[in-house]
């Protein structure tokens, strides 16, 4: 009888594990804004979180101005959902711009020139529910094996 809850407890820690979330994160974000030339922007940022509402940004894609953005260095952002802080290093229009932001207010400085704005969004996208397919067919089949599988020292009947 002990085995048979042991096994269950292993079963069930293989299921937690396996439903895990990722440290991996993207976030969808949007701004537009004027100064020395007039910018709009939309995209999403992979980022992996370092700890609690920390993360670092590791990829960009999107456009701007229609041109496409690419991720020019490493940097970090604080994710609070409207008041998330961070700063963005990135290519678009043949250079370099950094995108600062904090709350929903931004600059931007770089190869179109500066610009400012107070509608910069950003929010952590759902993961899809492919991926939540694939979390519940993994668990129903812990648990089935679970529940096939001899334990060792007993045979099967």
């Amino acid at each position: 009888m002990r085995a048979i809850v042991i096994g269950k407890v292993f079963c069930v820690a293989a299921l937690l594990w396996g439903a895990m979330p990722s440290p991996a994160a993207t976030f969808s974000f949007s701004y537009s804004g004027t100064g020395t030339g007039s910018v709009t922007a939309s995209g999403t940022i992979t980022a992996t979180q370092i700890v609690g509402d920390i993360y670092n940004i590791t990829g960009i894609s999107g456009m701007q101005n229609g041109y496409s953005m690419s991720l020019a260095s490493v940097t970090s952002l604080i994710y609070n959902g409207s008041s998330s802080v961070g700063t963005l290093d990135f290519l678009a229009h043949g250079g370099l711009d950094t995108l600062s932001f904090s709350g929903g207010i931004f600059s931007e400085a770089g190869a179109v020139g500066a610009d400012t704005g107070s509608n910069f969004k950003l929010a952590a996208t759902v993961p899809e529910i492919s991926t939540l397919l694939i979390l519940i067919s993994m668990a129903l089949g812990v648990w089935l094996l679970a529940r096939k599988l001899p334990l060792k020292g007993q045979s099967r009947h």
